[in-house]
Order: C-alpha cells, then sequence, then structure tokens
C-alpha cells in the first residue's frame, strides 16, 4: 500500500456536522463488527441520497483547506464525489455507476475510466462493500476491508460524542517504507447515529517515530432528496464533458491575459524547424490572478511523449520578471547569460551552469550516482519583449540514462522558437 492509498485513507473520510438527524442506532458498541456494519447502515436512508462535506485545514500550505463532498445514492448504487479548494485551483469529480468509475481532474485536464472485474467485485462484497456507492468513501475500503480493527473506545470530538474505530495495517517493505512499518486509521462515528465526524491515519516506523495524516472533519451530513439533484448528476457523460479541449483552453486563456493587459504568442500549434523534431501544443495554463500564463509543448519520441519539452511563459511587459525554472536547488542558481538578436531585436538567453540531476540507485544499502550528459547545462531560457508582452522560452534537460533527449534544450533550438513567435490568431 503506497502513499496515494495511504493519502485516501487519511483524507478521503468525512466528519459529522449539521443537517440529517437521524434516530439512535441500537449497537453494541463494543462489537466492531457490529459497528462497522451499524456504520454502513446508517449511510443509506430509504429514497434519499446521502450527502457530507468535510474539510482537511493544511496550515503548513499557507492555511490552505481542502474539501471534499460525497454524495451515495445505496438504493441505486452509485456515488459522486467532489475534491477542491475553495479559493479556487485544482479540483476533481468521480461518479461511480454500474460497477464503472468515470474520473476528471483539473490538474492535467483529463478523464479516466476504470470497471471493477468480476474478482474485484466479489473480494469487496464479501468484505462487506456490497454496494457500488459505498465506494464513494474511500476510507470505508479499508476500515471494511482490513483483517485488523477494533474499538478502540469512545471520546468526543467536535463537542460530539463519538466510539473510535481503528483499523491498521502493515506497510509492505520498498520504496520510502522499511519493514515493520504500520498504518492505523482512527475513524470516529457519532455515537448515536453512527454517522462519520471524523478520519486520520498515522504512519509508525520501525522506530516509533509517527508521521500523522488529516484529520478530515465532516462540517455536514444529512439525507437529500434526488429530485434536488440535476438530472444528469451521477452521469458519467457529464463527468466526460468537463474536459477542455484545446482550442477551448487556447480561447480561454486569451481572453484571460487580455484582461490582465498583454497578449499571447506562440510558434503556433505545431511548430517544425529544420533538423528538430515537430513540437505540438499540449496544454496551456493561466495563473489565478491572470499575471502569468505558459503554452507547454511536447514532441514524440519512440514509445513515449516528452512533455514540456519547450515552455513559453508570458507576462505584462514591464511588470512580469521570469527566473530560472523551479528545479533544484531551491534559491538562486548559477547562470551565464548572452545577447542575441530575435526578430530583429535583442534578447536574452540564460544558461544553466548546473549540470542535470544525476540518476541514482540503492544496492546493499549503498547509493551510488551516474552523471548524466556531464556536458549538458540543466536548462537554457531565453527572455525577449514582444509589444505589452514579455516572454521566456525555456527547455530543460530531459535525463535518460546518460544522455539529454531534449532536442530544444540548447542556444539554436531556442532562437528558431523564438523566431517564429507570432500573436495568437482569435479562436473561435
Amino acid at each position: 500500500m503506497g502513499v496515494a492509498v495511504l493519502m485516501a485513507a487519511a483524507v478521503a473520510g468525512l466528519a459529522c456536522g449539521g443537517g440529517g438527524e437521524r434516530a439512535e442506532v441500537d449497537v453494541d458498541l463494543s462489537d466492531v463488527d457490529a459497528v462497522v456494519a451499524g456504520h454502513l447502515e446508517a449511510l443509506s436512508e430509504a429514497g434519499k441520497v446521502f450527502h457530507a462535506r468535510a474539510v482537511w485545514p493544511q496550515p503548513e500550505r499557507e492555511d490552505r483547506v481542502e474539501v471534499e463532498e460525497v454524495w451515495l445514492d445505496v438504493d441505486n448504487g452509485r456515488f459522486r464525489r467532489e475534491d477542491r479548494v475553495p479559493e479556487g485551483g485544482d479540483f476533481s469529480v468521480v461518479v461511480g455507476a454500474d460497477w464503472t468509475t468515470t474520473s476528471y481532474k483539473s490538474s492535467g485536464n483529463s478523464v479516466y475510466t476504470h470497471t471493477m472485474t468480476p474478482e474485484e467485485w466479489a473480494e469487496g462484497a464479501e468484505a462487506g462493500m456490497d454496494n457500488f456507492a459505498y465506494f464513494g468513501l474511500e476510507y470505508l475500503t479499508t476500515l471494511v476491508g482490513s483483517g485488523e480493527k477494533r474499538v478502540a473506545g469512545e471520546s468526543t470530538v467536535e463537542g460530539r460524542p463519538v466510539v473510535l474505530v481503528e483499523a491498521e495495517w502493515s506497510m509492505e517493505p520498498g520504496g520510502d517504507w522499511s519493514e515493520g512499518a504500520t498504518v492505523t486509521m482512527t475513524v470516529a462515528l457519532d455515537r448515536s447515529s453512527l454517522l462519520p465526524v471524523q478520519v486520520g491515519s498515522k504512519l509508525v516506523d520501525p522506530e516509533g517515530e509517527e508521521q500523522p495524516w488529516g484529520p478530515f472533519t465532516f462540517e455536514v451530513t444529512e439525507y437529500v432528496s434526488p429530485e434536488d439533484l440535476p438530472a444528469d448528476f451521477f452521469s458519467p457523460q457529464a463527468v466526460e464533458e468537463l474536459y477542455v479541449t484545446l482550442e477551448e483552453q487556447v480561447a480561454q486563456a486569451q481572453a484571460q491575459v487580455e484582461a490582465a493587459g498583454f497578449s499571447l504568442y506562440w510558434p503556433g500549434e505545431r511548430y517544425q524547424a529544420e533538423g528538430l523534431p515537430e513540437l505540438y501544443l499540449r496544454d496551456v495554463w493561466v495563473t489565478e490572478d491572470a499575471s502569468e500564463g505558459s503554452l507547454h509543448y511536447a514532441i514524440q519520441l519512440a514509445g513515449f511523449d516528452l512533455d514540456d519539452t519547450v515552455v513559453i511563459r508570458q507576462g505584462p511587459a514591464g511588470q512580469a520578471e521570469f527566473g530560472p525554472p523551479p528545479i533544484p536547488p531551491v534559491g538562486s542558481k548559477p547562470e551565464r547569460q548572452e545577447s542575441v538578436a530575435v526578430q530583429g531585436t535583442q534578447a536574452t538567453l540564460y544558461i544553466s551552469g548546473m549540470q542535470p540531476t544525476p540518476i541514482c540507485t540503492v544496492e546493499s544499502e549503498e547509493m551510488s550516482c551516474t552523471p548524466v550528459a556531464p556536458a549538458v547545462p540543466a536548462y537554457h531560457r531565453l527572455v525577449l519583449t514582444s509589444g505589452d508582452t514579455v516572454i521566456q522560452i525555456e527547455a530543460l534537460a530531459k535525463a535518460q540514462e546518460e544522455e539529454d533527449v531534449n532536442p530544444f534544450n540548447n542556444k539554436e533550438a531556442l532562437i528558431a522558437v523564438a523566431e517564429a513567435l507570432a500573436l495568437v490568431p482569435a479562436q473561435p
């Protein structure tokens, strides 16, 4: 079980708050199987959809708060889950129906689908996950399926009496984990209703040092009428339609940067210079305050696409300042610079004084590092101004074994891209 699963177990839970009063559940609170079964039963009410909203404060990330909302339609075996940051930024939406999940992530602008195999379904059903709606609350997979779970007593969370259920498992050695590491997930359930109140986890290494995740605290748990939700609320097609086409991305970026007082430039949606592979536009980003836009180009190599082969960052002239790419180490980076002519004006080329990050391996508890293309700079960046826009074209070394496979990480290639820059035409 890796970090992603740990995070899902730690933060996917929700915590009980206002809304949706429920009659007291009559179970033996000392019997963990009875408590878990009562918890699953509490998530459904005939003709209703269970709705929960949980928050996860992250003070270490500038007081960021992550919010997760879940709707479980147990009657029809389906769910919807949304993760977001209220202040804006990345978000994701997942719907599950007919044993298939369809998810959209704004980071990467991608849609994924996964259908459970009969073997996966049988395994889940045997453990107690016999309704697909339950998979909307990710912590339930661990709680229900764990063979090592127990009632850890009673307590008070957010002023509410709760019963604490713990599930524990051992980490498989490898990666960041050594033999003997364990994870304990604690689910706080309302003592009367057995609805979720809080979910958190902690990793304990063999030396006894603890690393906590979460907790997620539920602000809302309630039951809502299906008629109050949009007709396509649980529709996979509605999630797929969240995908933004490249043309839409470009049009949105144009509108945003023009409102911020600068223009958007590119060498075209596709660009090929003599002796170089064809660049194609893969993604378009604009910062939340629209102070910077960036075009991300890739090339096709044997068997894979090389993302961010070239990145073109842009901002308002006289205001935006671009520095070295955000690669280690943090802080200033050694560079040398030279003046070059581009489109009849002067531009500045910056050449990294660092080498690409070496490839390191660990064998017999000893680390060995092989330098990657030692004669190749870690990056090149070219800065110029065109009209109301300052532009930085950058290319990073892309290490593959002992060579740099990015053919644009050099002076001549960046100048060729700069010579091809023109205003992005208005999108239809």
